[in-house]
């Protein structure tokens, strides 16, 4: 029957439903089952919201990451660690990523598509309204290449002509920041993924060049497939990428 709070079907009805996590257990399984959908991703979120995905024309590539501007709700996690995001399949993690946040206001959050976007809208589903869950945020997952720099300098995912942490020209990391030194024409500093991508990419990061020379400076992506973070400098003084 729709349920007359909202003229809605079923399902939203039973979307809208919640419950307190200590009256779980005066619940029976049968009684959940009957009240949740059938087709609920897991009984230990208590909130999910639909998010309609689409593009203006065209279409994308399966597996392709859409940003979204999560606002808290008062059944999330205050640290949004409870998102969780699913296909509408109801059984598919979508990868994500939590790129900022501000703790009980909102979040910036990457999830990758598992199916091809088209003009007409698909339905993923953002569950949350578990209190006791650890985040699962996960740039790797997420995104075809992925770095925040954190745990200093990857090997396995970067090569460098030099490491610079001592001085010189090279690359470095500190501080969850790479820095890229160029010296003279002699010695350009430079880092390059180990990563082979695809021809057609969007890539995203946050730098600046400080202490400037008669320089250039850029990121790039390469022809062999890799991206490129390079710094020449044909003067005598060292600049810097971060």
């Amino acid at each position: 029957e729709k349920a007359a709070t909202d003229g809605g079907t079923a399902s939203k009805y039973y979307e809208a439903f919640t419950y307190k996590g200590a009256e779980q257990i005066e619940l029976t399984d049968a009684f959940l089952d009957h009240m949740m959908p059938a087709n609920w991703f897991n009984l230990s979120w208590s909130k999910r919201a639909p998010i309609q995905v689409s593009v203006p024309s065209g279409s994308t590539a399966a597996d392709y990451q859409v940003k979204f501007t999560i606002n808290y709700d008062s059944d999330m996690q205050t640290d949004f660690d409870d998102l969780r995001f699913i296909d509408d399949d109801q059984t598919t993690n979508l990868p994500y990523y939590i790129e900022s946040k501000t703790d009980g206001s909102s979040a910036v959050v990457w999830a990758k598509i598992k199916d091809v976007i088209t003009t007409t809208p698909q339905t993923i589903y953002m569950y949350y309204g578990n209190p006791s869950v650890s985040s699962e945020s996960n740039g790797d997952n997420t995104f075809l290449f992925f770095d925040d720099f954190e745990s200093g300098f990857n090997g396995a995912k970067w090569e460098r002509n030099r490491d610079a942490s001592g001085g010189g020209c090279g690359a470095f990391v500190s501080v969850g920041i790479l820095y890229v030194y160029g010296g003279d024409g002699n010695c350009p500093g430079w880092a390059r993924s180990k990563v082979d991508l695809p021809n057609k990419l969007i890539t995203e990061s946050r730098w600046k060049v400080w202490r400037p020379g008669s320089s250039s400076c850029y990121p790039d992506c390469q022809e062999e497939g890799g991206l490129y973070v390079q710094k020449y400098d044909y003067s005598t003084y060292y600049t810097g990428i971060e």
